[in-house]
């Protein structure tokens, strides 16, 4: 019988979270393993990017504090019988003590972000003392970016093998390296929920400023992936700085591949990244890539080699950085070939779903070897 993995998150729409959980079960094919999804509330839509068959249940989590949730999760648990409860963030962690209850035998609890790096956050210190609380209900507490472990070293004072580093992998077929020369700056990707972590003010401040230091640069486009709740806050600033025919919100896309692939940079302007995925993708598809030096972000992009680090909220900084990009499409070419070639030695799908599998406790199938 295979190991039947439950991961319980809060939605499974468009995110990075999402992508690597996709990720994580299309790449499960030699593993004996059945993967189920939990979502907290009813959004689904991301289970298009599921390659085979998945299970998915809704817990039907009610705005704040809804401890008949956690009833629905016990019964849940109890029905489906799983070996073991994958959780993701800090919105779901208190759910691996009804894990433990209902006799779950791996609790494992994975962390892409933490609270004090979101200015909205004002005591993130109790976030922390919780975590630490639910730690002994914990079989393994997984980190995604060295930040981060630094983090779970220092502040919630956990230690391997409690404490383990898996990167975020990139299924590299999926997002080809399709650059065979260096091209003109014609577009520029960026892909991200429209949120203010995000903060794709500052890009698109940065794109106006850029238009006024050298007029040619407004032949660039900018095409922005993804939707949220600033879509019309977004597209009000576009307006008035008169940028419509230059910025585009393209509002969710399934073929984010293909976004990537008509583009020659990528940009990433958040306040906060703990191991960004679009960023990784980027840098699967030969784009050099130009990010606010945030979070984990300088773990994965090498200011010069594989891309450009900008401080946050600096339009200044991040202009001048697109208009050397726009000047100097050879040092930027060199700079994503380097990228595509870090994410194929440290960040493929294939070394995430291994080591997933072992905190999870499965095996390979029989007659399926290393690859």
């Amino acid at each position: 019988m295979p190991r039947k993995v439950a991961h319980l998150v809060y939605s499974f729409g468009m995110g990075g979270l999402e992508r690597v959980i996709s990720n994580l079960v299309n790449d499960s094919n030699d593993y004996d393993v059945e993967h189920v999804i939990i979502t907290q509330i009813d959004e689904q839509s991301f289970a298009s990017q599921l390659e085979h068959p998945v299970t998915f249940y809704c817990l039907h989590k009610k705005d704040g504090k809804d401890l008949l949730s956690h009833w629905r999760l016990w019964r849940l648990l109890r029905e489906i019988k799983p070996d073991v409860l994958h959780t993701y963030n800090f919105g779901t962690l208190e759910y691996q003590v009804v894990a433990a209850f209902a006799g779950v035998a791996r609790r494992v609890h994975a962390e892409h972000g933490r609270e004090s790096s979101y200015k909205d956050i004002k005591h993130p210190a109790k976030y922390e003392v919780f975590r630490r609380l639910i730690a002994p209900f914990l079989t393994h507490f997984v980190v995604v970016s060295q930040d981060l472990y630094q983090w779970g070293l220092e502040r919630l004072k956990l230690s391997p093998p409690k404490l383990r580093l898996v990167y975020n992998g990139i299924s590299l077929s999926e997002f080809p390296c399709l650059k065979a020369q260096p091209e003109p700056l014609r577009q520029i990707a960026c892909v991200g929920r429209l949120v203010d972590v995000k903060n794709h003010a500052l890009l698109i401040d940065a794109v106006a400023l850029a238009n006024q230091i050298h007029p040619q640069f407004s032949s660039v486009g900018i095409a922005i992936v993804g939707n949220g709740p600033n879509q019309q806050k977004l597209q009000s600033q576009i307006d008035a700085l008169g940028l419509e025919n230059q910025v585009l919100l393209l509002g969710y896309r399934e073929n984010v591949s293909e976004v990537l692939a008509q583009a020659q940079l990528f940009v990433l302007s958040s306040r906060y990244e703990a191991q960004p995925m679009t960023a990784l993708e980027a840098m699967a598809s030969g784009l050099p890539v130009i990010c606010t030096d945030v979070g984990g972000i300088k773990y994965v992009i090498s200011h010069g080699d594989n891309g450009m680090l900008v401080p946050s909220d600096d339009k200044h900084a991040l202009a001048q950085a697109l208009l050397e990009a726009f000047h100097d499409s050879d040092k930027f070419y060199e700079m994503g070939q380097r990228g595509r070639a870090l994410v194929e030695d440290k960040f493929s799908v294939k070394a995430m779903t291994s080591a997933y599998m072992e905190l999870y406790g499965v095996t390979k199938n029989k007659g399926v070897g290393d690859k």
